[in-house]
């Protein structure tokens, strides 16, 4: 993890592409996705989803929204805490606290990438593990495998990662233009 940290520690915002892989285990199916994420600092993420349906999921650090562009829809709901799918953020922001929160340990590598795998010390977190593959020589954050605890996995492959470039904060806010509506409030 200090080599996570000193990539990502003092970095104050982040871009990224992505590919997520979404895995149903009892269904047998599997959804993949693509998009650009941002992170800033303190806990602000965009996720911006390019491939259809568009979406973005976009919080400020307190309230989530969920936005459908083409449908002019969205949900909004106050930040849900420990699900699982905060655990990268909190890795490339620098902030995640392992020793209070989770089981670490490197169970393997993976070609040149160290799987750090996270399990939650409580029994109310909606996800079994996090498997973390940490680049072991720069440090960079390739991917994160979120379990559930159902079995199904989401897999989350990031590249072209820039901690140098500005990133906007309105960018990390959501008001809904005309013709808009709310969904009303949902769990995430």
């Amino acid at each position: 993890m200090k080599v996570v940290k000193s990539r990502y520690g003092q970095a104050a915002q982040l871009s990224a592409s992505f590919v997520q892989t979404g895995v149903n285990r009892m269904m047998g199916t599997e959804l993949k996705t693509e998009g650009k994420v941002y992170f800033k600092r303190p806990n602000r993420l965009r996720f911006d989803y390019l491939t259809e349906p568009k979406k973005s999921i976009v919080s400020d650090g307190q309230t989530l929204w969920m936005v459908w562009p083409d449908d002019k829809k969205y949900y909004s709901s106050t930040l849900p805490k420990d699900q699982g799918s905060e655990i990268p953020m909190k890795i490339l922001a620098g902030n995640l606290d392992l020793s209070n929160n989770y089981e670490a340990e490197i169970t393997g590598m993976d070609k040149d990438a160290a799987m750090l795998t996270l399990r939650p010390k409580t029994d109310r977190a909606t996800y079994r593990q996090v498997v973390l593959y940490i680049d072991s020589k720069s440090g960079e954050l390739q991917k994160s495998v979120v379990t559930d605890v159902y079995g199904n996995d989401v897999v989350l492959t990031f590249s072209d990662i820039d901690t140098q470039t500005k990133i906007k904060d309105s960018l990390f806010g959501f008001k809904p233009g005309p013709g808009y509506k709310e969904m009303g409030e949902q769990g995430f």
